[in-house]
């Protein structure tokens, strides 16, 4: 069986490219297509060369490309048109701290090099028989599939990494979704980019609340209770039969019979009750109101960013909520349309947590600011004579990311106005590391600044946990330690937990210390072969208290030197004793601290 632990192995890509393609048969029914009648000539089977477009149906035609010289696996139809693939990966933003990233982080995107080549048209032209010419001397492959599918944006993207030898099933996945293919150029060059699926939250491209396009047949005013929309219709194609709308700076709620809409409260939420003219639009407004963090994303994900349910693993994300963010309850009034990228960050933000798109497990993950609680199925060892190649560890302390002071600002007085403005919000939450501004350690203030939408006046409690988690994490200059790794260690993925031992990294006494990183960035170097981690030290302080962490141990667990008591139990769990008695053997490091 040949994988990534093969001597002399020989690493294998494969691009597989969806296309959507026609279930239909020419001239068949239901199909009603003749040629002579709705064509010169018999269709290709997608909705660009369709000529009975009422009966099309969409289904899916998969193309594998491989490099020409590959040793590709038998048994399949590959297209040997494949140069290279390029891939930026996903990065990791933990808190929003690093000012040079994005709040989401970066999204993975790969870019994929193909060459232009004579092709006969076969898999993706059912009726290349019925054709009057050789498709081997009519144009290219590229060009033509360009032609016949200019609808690829979106479409699902795979690139499969593997070995020669080793069943395409046991291969590793890497899913995208294509966002440009650029080409031929006059060398027959062709470029396809392609994003993963969090691409689909940017702010162009996915608004919350949705753009109403409904507004005032005539003129109302300040008091009056009714109001008809136009255009004619768009009531019921728009708008549900009550809710929440903005006119102009005015939120109301309604009831709707058509396009007839009764206001049954005016001047909500701090805004006016006011005269409004003719051809104001009537805006929908979104309201949450005591929702779970993981929820609301859930919801700005897969009803306004149109994300597919099935990357979302809602049991996972429910778990780790309900174990770290129960006191994160969320309440906000979006009154215009905002793009779901810039709202996911400030949640991320402010609700110290973050998302990201796992490329192998083909999974967005959700996960909490927090500990790095011991857990065998999480914790993974690294040391410099196993796993590390040699001289390849680089470590950096970033000193802009520190913070010493978060203000928190929530409770807002009026949902359309400023965001951003100190006097539009009711209540103010400073949480400071006094010890962090003395001239013993760094001597200087470092302030963020959140201003918040999602937490109201009575959610003081919210405000304060994101401050001390914000703080806990970066009171000192985050570590960030890079090093590579054969492939054989790649089962290493993205926001995986390690624990990682290097003769750089010592206690007070020059002696072996063991850090708790995150990997934040994975960086295939050489393809199938090596493999660069950045990760992120924990780092997560209290109070000076350190930062080992555990879970209570269940009474029926034995004794930490009871022999059948294993080094998993011990990785996950609190064991307790008299603060007199030094129970713990000396290798075995800290003590937990109760706190």
């Amino acid at each position: 069986m040949v994988d990534e632990n093969t001597i002399g192995r020989e690493p294998l890509v494969i691009v597989e490219i969806d296309q959507d393609f026609c279930s239909r048969t020419y001239g068949t029914a239901p199909c009603t297509a003749a040629v002579n009648t709705t064509g010169a000539t018999k269709c290709f089977n997608t909705f660009k060369t369709c000529q009975d477009t009422a009966n099309y149906d969409k289904t899916t035609l998969t193309l594998k490309f491989v490099k020409p010289n590959s040793s590709f696996p038998k048994g399949e139809f590959y297209i040997p048109s494949l140069v290279d693939v390029t891939n930026i990966p996903s990065e990791l933003s933990i808190g929003s701290s690093d000012p040079d990233s994005r709040p989401l982080g970066r999204n993975s995107s790969i870019r994929i090099t193909f060459k232009d080549h004579p092709y006969n048209d076969k898999l993706v032209d059912p009726y290349r028989s019925d054709r009057s010419y050789d498709p081997l001397q009519q144009s290219f492959f590229w060009s033509k599939w360009l032609s016949r599918n200019p609808y690829y944006q979106n479409r699902p993207l795979r690139v499969r990494r593997g070995y020669v030898g080793q069943d395409v099933a046991d291969m590793r996945v890497y899913n995208y979704l294509i966002q440009r293919i650029d080409g031929p150029d006059f060398n027959g060059k062709v470029t396809v980019v392609a994003q993963d699926v969090l691409k689909l939250a940017d702010d162009k491209r996915a608004q919350c609340p949705e753009p109403s396009t409904g507004k005032l047949d005539s003129g109302i005013l300040s008091g009056a209770g009714s109001l008809t929309l136009s255009p004619s219709g768009i009531g019921n194609s728009e708008y549900p039969s009550s809710g929440t709308a903005i006119i102009s700076d005015e939120i109301v709620t309604y009831t709707r019979s058509g396009d007839t809409v009764t206001l049954t409260a005016r001047g909500l939420y701090g805004t006016e009750d006011v005269d409004h003219d003719a051809d104001e639009t009537f805006q929908q407004v979104k309201i949450y109101s005591n929702e779970r963090v993981d929820l609301v994303i859930k919801d700005l994900l897969e009803n306004f960013a149109s994300v597919d349910s099935s990357y979302i693993p809602a049991s996972d994300w429910s778990t780790e909520a309900s174990t770290y963010l129960s006191g994160f309850t969320l309440n906000a009034k979006i009154t215009e349309p905002t793009g779901v990228t810039k709202l996911l960050s400030e949640i991320v933000q402010q609700c110290t947590c973050y998302i990201w798109w796992d490329e192998v497990d083909q999974e967005i993950k959700f996960r909490a600011i927090r500990p790095a609680v011991p857990d065998e199925t999480v914790i993974k060892e690294v040391d410099e004579s196993a796993n590390i190649v040699a001289n390849s560890l680089k470590i950096e302390r970033r000193t802009t990311e520190r913070i010493s002071q978060v203000w928190v600002y929530f409770g807002l007085y009026n949902p359309t106005e400023s965001l951003d403005d100190a006097s539009n919000h009711r209540r103010l939450n400073i949480t400071i590391d006094t010890d962090a501004e003395t001239t013993n350690e760094y001597g200087e203030k470092r302030v963020t600044r959140i201003f918040s939408r999602w937490f109201d006046s009575s959610n003081a409690g919210a405000a304060n946990t994101a401050s001390s988690r914000l703080l806990a994490r970066y009171r000192d200059d985050p570590i960030y330690i890079t090093f590579s790794m054969d492939a054989k260690d790649r089962s290493i993925l993205l926001g995986d937990v390690i624990e990682l031992t290097h003769r750089s990294l010592v206690d007070f006494r020059g002696a072996p210390r063991v850090d708790v990183l995150q990997v934040v960035k994975i960086t295939e170097v050489e393809d199938g072969h090596r493999y660069e981690y950045r990760c992120q030290a924990f780092g997560f302080a209290i109070s000076g208290f350190g930062s080992r962490f555990a879970y209570i141990e269940d009474n029926a667990q034995t004794d930490y030197d009871n022999g059948s008591t294993t080094d998993a139990d011990k990785n996950f769990g609190g064991f307790i004793c008299d603060d007199s008695t030094e129970s713990f053997p000396s290798d075995d490091g800290d003590a937990y601290r109760i706190v």
